[in-house]
């Protein structure tokens, strides 16, 4: 988790433990709720790499050492740290790991057991889409760094301040790189310079950049549960995304903060724990007539009299029986 190694341990086992709940008690969607809620025990443990990684890290050249940010490596693809480079580590988890853990929430966000957008390869390609935004994300990404807790757009490293070992949650890890003030303008600069439009973006407009790509993420989120789910069903998940959403904006001043925000969804575990108070299974919810809610529902087949059945097979069968048991059956009185 963002707090520390061992909340973030603490959060995996809570995870993990209602997964393994959820996977016992077998109620109709348990088997979706649990690989979706496994995905963000995932972030746990980039995080739990990325605190080892900070407390490991020693002091080296100008810096007291920890996780550091790599802004000359953000937005591009194309340069990479050394391999002796400290934040090597930190570079390749969050450039690349990151985004394909969260590409895994967006896989199987879709994977809910419906009868919505579910035609021929329907799915794959939503799914496939996803690769979208999570490329977005990998360019953007470089180095992890922390930054203070609540958010400070405006913060910078006070030069030679000791390397942070206090976990008490004044800092927080910011997953990607340094996206505060200074460093958005820097990229903003050669595009608005030559129009001399640099003063139009003060300090709340490029926070308010972060947060309107924050927002279209969380969009997209919401957006998929009403493809893939009824409107119940996706109302109950986009309340507690909500909340997720909300809860950030109000201790943090700002909903960028990722590593933050799969720790709070984690709070599905409890939602999911709790499905049978809010959710009935005669509730209509789109799922294919072949699940166990619409068979355990579903009126039975009518059966053929004892008389008329073959002495050799049994109505159930799905093999019709010999030709000459056939015309057995059809010249049996009625």
């Amino acid at each position: 988790m963002c707090w520390n190694i061992e909340v973030s341990f603490a959060g995996v086992a809570v995870g993990w433990a209602t997964c393994v709940f959820l996977k016992i008690r077998q109620r109709p969607r348990d088997d979706y709720y649990a690989r979706y809620l496994v995905t963000f025990t995932f972030t746990q443990l980039v995080d739990i790499a990325l605190w080892w990684l900070h407390d490991t890290t020693g002091a080296y050249g100008e810096t007291v050492g920890g996780l550091q940010a790599c802004q000359g490596l953000q937005l591009q693809f194309g340069a990479f740290p050394g391999y002796n480079d400290p934040q090597f580590l930190n570079f390749m988890i969050s450039k690349f790991v990151l985004p394909l853990v969260v590409f895994s929430q967006h896989a199987m966000q879709c994977t809910y057991p419906s009868n919505m957008i579910n035609g021929p390869g329907q799915r794959k390609r939503l799914i496939l889409l996803h690769l979208i935004p999570v490329a977005v994300m990998s360019l953007a990404f470089a180095c992890t760094w922390l930054v203070p807790s609540p958010y400070n757009h405006s913060y910078a490293p006070v030069e030679k301040a000791p390397k942070y070992t206090a976990y008490d949650g004044s800092m927080t890890l910011h997953w990607g790189g340094d996206f505060t003030h200074s460093q958005m303008l820097s990229y903003i600069a050669p595009f608005a310079n030559p129009f001399g439009l640099l003063w139009a973006f003060p300090e709340a407009a490029t926070l308010t950049i972060i947060q309107v790509a924050a927002v279209a993420h969380s969009g997209l989120v919401a957006y998929v549960f009403t493809l893939v789910m009824p409107p119940y069903m996706a109302l109950v998940h986009n309340l507690v995304l909500a909340c997720v959403v909300g809860t950030l904006a109000a201790t943090e001043g700002t909903i960028q903060l990722g590593s933050k925000w799969c720790t709070y969804c984690l709070i599905y575990s409890v939602v999911y724990i709790l499905e049978p108070l809010w959710y009935k299974e005669d509730a209509p919810d789109g799922i294919p007539p072949t699940s166990p809610v619409k068979a355990a529902t579903s009126p039975k087949s009518p059966t053929m009299p004892t008389s008329l059945q073959s002495p050799i097979l049994s109505v159930s069968s799905r093999y019709p029986g010999t030709g000459q048991q056939l015309r057995q059956r059809v010249a049996l009185p009625s």
